[in-house]
């Protein structure tokens, strides 16, 4: 894990607080991005005097990201460690409280959602050897049916990034074609189509035995893949194999978005697309919300709001 030189001092301190090794990554990562588009923008700020930015370099950091397009919870999520990285250094009086925008339900338009036809281009390309280097297709054949797994249980089921994360073998029932979703102290069972059910199915025999999840235990469903060896990833500490990390699959769905050739599309855009779908199909307020695992009714607005628009 590359650590910023300006920060090596604040992930020290996160390691010593017994803060997670994945919630410290996904900092690091976030960490690493500001930093970076520091080095762009503010080039005249080296690794010392980049504690004297203002807080306008960090508000104009949030915007840049919000042009891009960033969900609401990936915008929270980095402002909070910027937030984090303030306080350890003493900075957060004087720079104040960064956040994201609080319009807490923004309303959706199409640049929020993926076309059916995109959809179509997608699946198809991430089967297909198109714009694949050598090295790329030496990886294909094991990575395919997982990476279409990711994708497909995102578009057709509306699963969030952290869920399909945190899935493990137990929770995918191969006999009674469903998936389990766990999600702080609520679960919800969602029943898979025959086709969906025998693409899982496929990934996950086509693992070779040695670093195959074992069935009926909390071992992770979706494995992190070492492109050097060709393997997936085993932990012979923990004796079980090694999880994909979050940005894992964020980087998953880029590289098969572009390799697709698609203007845009991220893990939210799926399942906004998947919400929209079952509104459409005559869902009430109460299926959807326990379908999705949404808390409360608000989350729904934005959607009905775009259907009354069309």
């Amino acid at each position: 894990m590359d650590i910023p030189v300006q920060i090596t001092d604040y992930i020290v301190h996160l390691n010593e607080s017994n803060k997670k090794q994945s919630s410290i990554k996904i900092c690091v990562h976030d960490l690493s991005s500001f930093f970076k588009w520091i080095d762009k923008n503010k080039s005249y700020f080296d690794n010392e005097k980049w504690l004297n930015l203002k807080r306008n370099d960090y508000l104009e950091y949030l915007a840049y990201l919000k042009e891009k397009k960033m969900s609401e919870a990936n915008l929270k999520r980095i402002s909070s460690h910027l937030n984090g990285m303030l306080r350890f250094y003493g900075l957060y009086n004087e720079i104040g409280p960064l956040r994201r925008d609080k319009s807490k339900y923004l309303m959706l338009d199409s640049k929020d959602l993926i076309t059916d036809a995109d959809v179509k281009t997608l699946l198809a390309s991430i089967l297909s050897k198109k714009g694949l280097t050598e090295t790329q297709l030496q990886m294909h054949s094991y990575l395919r049916y997982r990476n279409l797994s990711i994708v497909m249980l995102m578009i057709n089921y509306g699963l969030t990034l952290s869920e399909v994360h945190n899935l493990n073998i137990q929770d995918i029932n191969f006999s009674q074609n469903t998936v389990e979703i766990h999600k702080e102290n609520d679960k919800r069972i969602i029943e898979l189509s025959s086709e969906d059910k025998r693409t899982l199915y496929k990934y996950f025999t086509d693992i070779p035995i040695l670093y195959r999840p074992r069935e009926y235990t909390n071992e992770p469903f979706f494995l992190a893949f070492s492109p050097k060896k060709l393997v997936f990833w085993y932990d012979n500490y923990s004796n079980r194999p090694k999880r994909i990390s979050k940005i894992g699959i964020s980087r998953v769905i880029e590289n098969e978005v572009e390799r697709a050739g698609i203007t845009h599309a991220r893990a939210i855009h799926f399942r906004n697309r998947c919400v929209l779908k079952k509104m459409e199909l005559g869902f009430s307020n109460q299926d959807l919300m326990n379908y999705f695992g949404f808390k409360n009714r608000q989350a729904l607005y934005r959607f009905k709001h775009y259907i009354d628009k069309q």
